[in-house]
Order: structure tokens, then sequence, then C-alpha cells
């Protein structure tokens, strides 16, 4: 099989420029790892699974919907040697060429003994669950069968003289998984590359693996427009409430309000969605949550859709208390309130996302050093009602829906974290480039960096990065691309020295359009039509051995984009004048 994705169109941002890339990843076109140029998947991504209570997150896909990014239960996906290997079995790595195009494959040979086999145990008795790898004969016609066992069942499979992807699915009679020679029926030498276990009935798209299980990479999208959005890259996160899609549950206090349990479509597309209802009478109507310890900065979302009801409050207090009033109808914020006047660093309502249908994320920060100890969700019948703690009369009829409920430590809103009987951590991202696959695209002397990014639009004292070039984990002397927290600019520079290009006037509200190209005499960042600075300092003197990219972060795990990366171009020679600017305007 082939990795490659065939353009038969020229690409118009090579053709402005005149030169061709050595790299380049279309993330929102092609939702894929797969670099265009070499037809192979270049960046190492993991979301690692392996925490308890771990997340694999969540995004938009293109029908609106939200879903749950996939996980391969298995570790060491293309490194069978790692496995728990029976004494009948012998396992060789990197003896053949892979369907990706790399030496990864392994030999699997099966004696006739009864322990011969290679497995893992990441299953659950009684669940459904589907393996699957690439298998190819070593010798077509001769010991070329194996057989895939879930536990108990199992199935008998024949490679052949070319790849081919095999897929068995069974629910689980015990906790291991096996790849072995079929009950001692038949002896097997064959080459085998990608293996994945994964909850449900099909096979997925592929999902390697190290040391821990992973989930996919997450291509997000505009979830009314379905507009491709590109690669998400978000740092860790935990949802630091459990039951977040069970308001009736006692996990929460309902006040003056009738909860009734899924009773309309949420917005993931399955009917969990919480009908929240106040009584009659004149009170507060509100969903509660006390005993609470969540340190500012901190973020409170809701997914909420009219019913009657068309005005919403989030309110999140400690020591002080903020609450934001949302207004259902348009999507907008009707009110801020802080607790007495004067108080004007506790944080502020951010813009509601649009999920469709009618349905509105809302989200509120706190931004002071407070520690959050009670939450509060609480329907109004005005858009204006002058104070947090607001009362009316139920009507008995009008309502509203929610679903999926989160309160996470950072200072904007993640995408949605899903909890059950406890809290659940989403891991942070992590898309880096490096090895041969940096240096085999890579010009040292001199190139031309091209990205194109969204950040958030609230403030950190920190900056986000959209891409670095590094020496291994190191930022000495690592070129960057980001944008300033708590400024409205751009930021390129050695990170030794601080930074030595910047331009500002930034509107955040879009993606930005960045290049960074450099030599051995100078260095240039350009920016949405525009050259913004140049540095006539060699860039290079302290970079002699930069080896790898980290996408959208500055490291691993730390200042992490929070956004999304729609195309990351690299082209192995300096670009200057007129072409530099037409880059960051196409």
């Amino acid at each position: 099989m082939s990795w490659i994705i065939n353009k038969t169109t020229p690409d118009p941002l090579q053709i402005l420029v005149n030169e061709q890339a050595s790299l380049d990843q279309r993330f929102s076109e092609d939702k894929t790892l797969v670099d265009v140029v070499s037809g192979k998947p270049l960046i190492s991504h993991q979301l690692d699974m392996s925490g308890t209570n771990a997340s694999p997150g969540t995004y938009a896909d293109s029908d609106g919907l939200i879903r749950t990014s996939l996980v391969n239960l298995f570790i060491y996906s293309e490194q069978l040697d790692q496995w728990t290997v029976g004494s009948g079995s012998t396992v060789t790595p990197n003896q053949a060429i892979s369907p990706d195009g790399t030496q990864t494959a392994d030999r699997v040979q099966h004696d006739l003994s009864g322990t011969s086999w290679i497995r893992q145990s990441p299953m659950t008795t009684g669940e459904t669950y589907t393996i699957s790898v690439w298998a190819k004969a070593v010798t077509p016609g001769s010991n070329d069968q194996f057989t895939f066992n879930l536990g108990t069942d199992s199935q008998i499979f024949t490679a052949t003289s070319d790849w081919k992807r095999f897929s068995y699915t069974a629910i689980a009679g015990s906790t291991l998984a096996y790849l072995n020679n079929g009950d001692d029926s038949f002896l097997t030498d064959v080459y085998f590359w990608g293996a994945q276990l994964e909850e449900g009935s099909v096979a997925t798209d592929y999902i390697p693996t190290t040391n821990v299980p992973s989930a996919a990479p997450r291509f997000d999208h505009d979830p009314v427009t379905g507009e491709s959005l590109g690669l998400l890259r978000e740092d860790d996160r935990t949802n630091q409430l459990a039951r977040s899609e069970e308001f009736s549950n006692v996990y929460y206090l309902p006040q003056n309000l009738t909860i009734t349990p899924d009773q309309s479509t949420a917005p993931n597309g399955n009917t969990t969605a919480d009908q929240v209802q106040p009584t009659t009478g004149t009170s507060f109507h509100r969903i509660a949550k006390s005993g609470l310890s969540v340190s500012a900065p901190c973020v409170l979302s809701l997914f909420v859709k009219a019913n009657g009801y068309d005005h919403f409050q989030l309110r999140a207090r400690g020591s002080s208390a903020r609450a934001t009033v949302f207004d259902l109808s348009n999507g907008t914020i009707s009110q801020e309130m802080e607790t007495s006047v004067g108080e004007t660093n506790l944080g502020r309502g951010l813009t509601p996302v649009d999920y469709g249908d009618g349905w509105w994320r809302l989200s509120m920060l706190r931004t002071d050093a407070d520690t959050i100890t009670n939450i509060e969700l609480s329907v109004l019948d005005t858009g204006t009602p002058g104070s947090q703690i607001y009362t009316f009369e139920g009507n008995g009829t009008s309502s509203v829906y929610c679903w999926g409920v989160q309160l996470e430590e950072g200072s904007s809103p993640t995408s949605y974290i899903p909890t059950t009987t406890s809290t659940a951590t989403r891991a942070v991202d992590d898309a880096t480039i490096y090895g041969t696959n940096f240096s085999d695209f890579y010009n040292h002397n001199e190139g031309t960096f091209y990205v194109e990014f969204s950040a958030p639009e609230v403030e950190l004292d920190t900056d986000a990065r959209a891409l670095t070039i590094a020496e291994g984990n190191s930022n000495t002397g690592a070129l960057t691309i980001a944008k300033l927290r708590g400024a409205n600019q751009f930021l390129v520079g050695r990170y030794a020295d601080g930074p030595e290009l910047i331009s500002s006037g930034i509107d955040w509200s879009n993606f930005q359009k960045a290049v960074l190209a450099y030599n051995s005499s100078s260095y240039t960042l350009a920016d949405n039509g525009s050259v913004a600075a140049t540095t006539n300092i060699d860039p290079l003197d302290v970079n002699a051995n930069l080896d790898r990219i980290f996408i959208g972060a500055k490291n691993s795990g730390n200042n992490v984009l929070n956004g999304h990366i729609k195309r990351l171009t690299y082209f192995p020679v300096k670009i200057s004048g007129p072409s530099l600017e037409d880059l960051t305007t196409y």
C-alpha cells in the first residue's frame, strides 16, 4: 500500500514563490499527518492514554457533531519485539520495508509448541474489540498463516506476497489479545507492522503508539459551517466536574428546578441533553455544585439550548464571585457582574461558540488567584438581572436544555472532556518531526517556514507557539513563530536571546499567516501581507544542531498553542522580496 496523497493540480502557494517545498503538511485540506512532498507520515504524534481516567479528547467533525478521538490500546504498535513473547516464538525487529516505506516491519515466527504467541492484555472482559495488523508472507505459500485471538474467540488468516491489513472483531473472553499460530496447528513466518486494538466493531485509521496507548490526532471543524480548521493542538487539561452530562444526579444540587434526563439531541448527536425547567413560584432557579477546590485562572463552560427561556448565567465563586449572563437567542453576552463594586480583575465572559441547532457553548473565565469552591448554572428570564442571585417566577412550561459542563484550570476553554463517575484528564497533544524525517527536508544554511494558525482570544503571561525549530528538548537558539499572550503581537526569536523580531497589530480573531525566512546573514518575519521585521545577525551561529520541529508548542508539553494549525510548509531556500509578502496573503 502507499501513503502518498496524489495532488493533480499545481499548488498556488508554491507557484507564488516559484520554489519547490521540501515539506508540506496540509492539515486542513488533507486531514492527515502525511506530508504531501514525501508521501509519508513524518510527524510523530501522541496523545497519551495511559493515565487513570484518561480522556482521548474531542473535536467537531465535518458534520458539526462532537466526536471522541479514537484510541489504539496496544503499546509498541510497530515494535512487536517489545510485546510479551511466548517461548515458542521469535520476533526479529526491522526486517522489511513496512507499508509506510520505512524499515520497521518485524518478522514473527511461531513454531508448533503451545507457547507460540505474542500478546498484550489491554482488554476488559465482555467488551467488543477490533484487532488489526498489516501482514505480508516471508515466503508466500509457506508458513503464511496466523491467528488473531481475543481471549477465547479466534480466526485464522493467510498472508500474501503483498501488504494487507487484516482485522477481526469479537467480544473479549479475557483481558488478553494474542497474535499466534492457530492453536498449534501450523508454523508461522510472517512480516507484521502497525498493530491496533480498539473498542468497537470497525478497524479505523491506524494510530501509531510507542510505550503508551495513544489517541488519534484531531482534525477539527467549524461546527456550523463544517469548515476544516486543521490540526487541533491543546495542552493537558482536567475536567474537574464529574457527571458532566448527568444534571439529575445527586452529584449536583438542582435548586427550584425540574430536571428530566435525556430529552434532546446533544451536540454529539446522542439523545443525552437534559431538560432543565424552572419550577413555578418566585425563586432563583439553578444547578449548584459545592465542595470544589479549583485554582484560578480557570474556565467554566456549558452547552445550552433555549426552549422557552433564552437567558442563562454562569457563576463561579470562592472568596469572591463572578457571573456572566448570556443571550441564547443570538449568542451574545448580556451582562457581567463582580461580587461588589470595584472588583474589576475577576475575569470575564468569553464569546459563545455556535454549535448549530440552537446550541451554544458558553464560557466564563476567572483570571484572579482565587480558589473556586462553588459553581452555579442558572436559568434566567432576562438578560440583565442586575444581581448574581436573581429570582423570578417560573411559568411551568419554558425550559432550557443543558449538556457537557466543564471546569478546567487554565486561561482559555479547550475542547470538551466528557466525565462519568469521576473527573477526567486529556493529556497534551504532542506533534513532532525529528530524526531523518527532519534532516531529509531541512536546509541548515537557508530556508523559509510558512505556517497558518489560530490562537484563542484570551490573554496569558506566556507565549503560545505555532512552531518551534529546536535542538532536542532545549530551546537554546531555537527559532519560533508564536503569539505573545498579553500583547497583540507575533514573536520570532532565538529563545536564549529573547524576542528579536516582533510584529504588532494582529487580529487574533482570524487565522494568521506568518513566514520566517533565514540564511547565514539575517532572518525576516512576514505576516498577513507585509514584512514585519528583519534582523541582520546570523541566526545560525547558535543553531548549528537544530534537529526537530515542535508543532504547536515550545517543546514537549510547554507553551502549547491551544489552537489550530491549518498548514505548515517549508522551502529549502530563503525567500525574499515581494514573494515573501505574497506568501502571507495566499
